[in-house]
């Protein structure tokens, strides 16, 4: 499991004649790299939560962005989306300009059930975290299923400002 032979000392192991010693032990989580096409997102995501100051899950929202089809969206509290990445524009056929402003709603049709609606709407008005999956309409008017977490954003001071949203499709 763990190499400790003399080669990986490090200042972690104190040498003695017999074997190494552990005498401290630290997790430090890796440096998240990004695919290209996907730095641009995860950089404007950045500035947004910083001059925000959310409190969030940093590794999360990186690890989530590593794939190029997966959709982040931000709305504000009147729920008007004030952030998507190319992965939502990838799933729904929407460019970001079609969509900053809407409520995400109009992604929603005719199959898509009416109680999940109102289980999304229940967990916002409550500021609690929502996850579920529901059927979402693209631009062309294809249907599809979308798996969704939506989170809420609040500040240092535990002020609620925005919503994330996390998709994917199944």
């Amino acid at each position: 499991m763990f190499d400790l032979t003399p080669a990986s000392w490090c200042d972690t192991f104190a040498p003695s004649r017999a074997r190494p010693a552990l005498i401290g032990f630290e997790f430090i989580p890796r440096p998240v790299r990004l695919p290209a096409a996907t730095q641009p997102d995860f950089q404007q995501f950045m500035r947004l939560a910083h001059r925000q100051q959310w409190q969030f899950d940093y590794q999360r929202v990186a690890a989530f962005l590593r794939n190029p089809q997966h959709a982040l969206l931000v709305t504000d509290l009147r729920e008007q989306i004030q952030f998507v990445n190319q992965g939502f524009v990838a799933m729904t056929g929407y460019e970001r300009e079609e969509v900053l402003g809407r409520r995400p709603d109009f992604l929603q049709g005719t199959d898509t059930s009416s109680d999940t609606r109102r289980e999304v709407q229940s967990s916002l008005q409550a500021q609690q975290p929502f996850e579920g999956k529901l059927v979402n309409y693209r631009k062309n008017g294809e249907p599809y299923w979308c798996n969704i977490q939506i989170t809420p954003l609040f500040t240092v001071n535990q002020e609620l400002t925005h919503f994330m949203a996390f998709e994917w499709e199944n």
